[in-house]
């Protein structure tokens, strides 16, 4: 019994030492760094502070692509298996705060393709910078889901509460003013992405857009139909006018590349 326990505090001993002493924070730092560098992402982490028992903390961490800041999180949590550290894998657990709302999910840092799921929860639109970047500037509050393995995955994301402003894609005006909330699924194929579905809903008016966007090239379709029998938006989608179909039914083209 003696020489069990003796054994269970030296591989104890063994794995504490090798987090405390073996990983250095810096190698922790350069492992996130060049998982993303993958997917052609780029990330900035201050504050960080590794803790004793297979943890560390960040208190701020920003995701960027092409120098544009897609993501802000603040006091990030992270938990690490200390037996995947003997399998050559570096699966994380985290949490943190994103805009007024939390983030949580699991990536694994280790393998050739990245692996991760990600969970956002009542988020403010206005505080998240990839909104800003494509365009979009207003208020609502954002949930979603991301999930990716082997450059496969999918997107699941609803805002509700929305109050953005009009804006326009490759010269053309899309009034997203008009809209109050929005729904949207789609799924990820490389560099492949397909809308499978994405609704807006406001008041007596509602679109959907269907399309793809390959390799940052978007081919978007964006339908928008109105109740005939309202008549407030008429200066607002007098604009519209050359996309109309018939009388309350518009579909406009959405084309050119992404902002990042």
């Amino acid at each position: 019994m003696k020489r069990l326990l003796f054994a269970v505090l030296i591989i104890a001993a063994i794995v504490f030492g090798t987090w405390l002493i073996v990983i250095p924070s810096s190698l922790i730092i350069h492992q996130i760094e060049n998982s993303l560098h993958k997917s052609n992402l780029q990330g900035e982490i201050t504050g960080f502070k590794k803790g004793l028992f297979f943890s560390f903390t960040s208190q701020n961490f920003i995701l960027k692509k092409s120098d544009n800041t897609l993501l802000s999180l603040d006091n990030v949590v992270v938990k690490i298996n200390p037996l995947s550290l003997f399998l050559m894998r570096l699966p994380l657990t985290f949490h943190g705060d994103i805009s007024g709302g939390k983030i949580t999910g699991e990536v694994n840092l280790l393998k050739e393709k990245t692996h991760m799921n990600v969970g956002i929860d009542n988020a403010n639109v206005n505080g998240i910078p990839l909104f800003g970047v494509m365009g979009l500037s207003g208020k609502g509050t954002l949930s979603g889901e991301f999930r990716l393995k082997d450059g496969t995955g999918d997107l699941k994301l609803s805002i509700k509460d929305a109050q953005f402003e009009s804006t326009s894609f490759s010269g053309v005006i899309i009034p997203v003013n008009l809209f109050q909330s929005a729904q949207g699924a789609m799924t990820i194929d490389g560099d492949l992405v397909r809308i499978s579905s994405l609704s807006l809903q406001g008041d007596d008016i509602y679109a959907r857009v269907k399309g793809n966007i390959k390799k940052n090239v978007m081919d978007l379709t964006l339908e928008l139909m109105q109740n005939s029998s309202s008549t407030d938006k008429a200066s607002l989608l007098f604009l519209l006018e050359n996309y109309k179909v018939s009388p309350g039914y518009y579909v406009i083209p959405i084309k050119g590349n992404m902002p990042f």
